[in-house]
């Protein structure tokens, strides 16, 4: 199955310094997310559960809002949606995080069935 990808965009010209969490199933209500670091070329895996995943989103989307040295966009790339480029601007909005909710957990209750 295909990772969900969470690319964090410095700079839309230059993708070479992005950072991505990539996001797989491992079993059931058990997912991997990798995230590479562009600056230092650097790899973090951990394991969470299903609840943990939904955190773990929400809590970097709202880091983004507050960061200083801040990224300008944020792509999500879900196996079963097309990739939505966001402002991270924009991430401050209540309609915004309802729909990242309801497709990560389509995303992930399908990768739970097929597993």
């Amino acid at each position: 199955m295909e990772p969900l990808v969470i690319r964090f965009i410095r700079d839309s010209k230059n993708y070479a310094n992005d950072d991505l969490v990539c996001i797989s199933p491992l079993s059931n209500n058990t997912y991997q997310i990798k995230t590479n670091y562009s600056d230092n070329n650097k790899k973090y895996i951990q394991t969470l559960s299903y609840n943990n995943v939904f955190d773990y989103v929400h809590s970097v989307m709202i880091l983004l809002i507050h960061d200083d040295a801040p990224f300008v966009n944020v792509q999500i790339d879900m196996p079963n949606t097309p990739a939505v480029l966001l402002a991270v601007k924009d991430l401050d909005s209540e309609r915004l995080y309802g729909a990242i909710d309801k497709l990560l957990h389509i995303t992930l209750s399908s990768w739970s069935r097929s597993n």
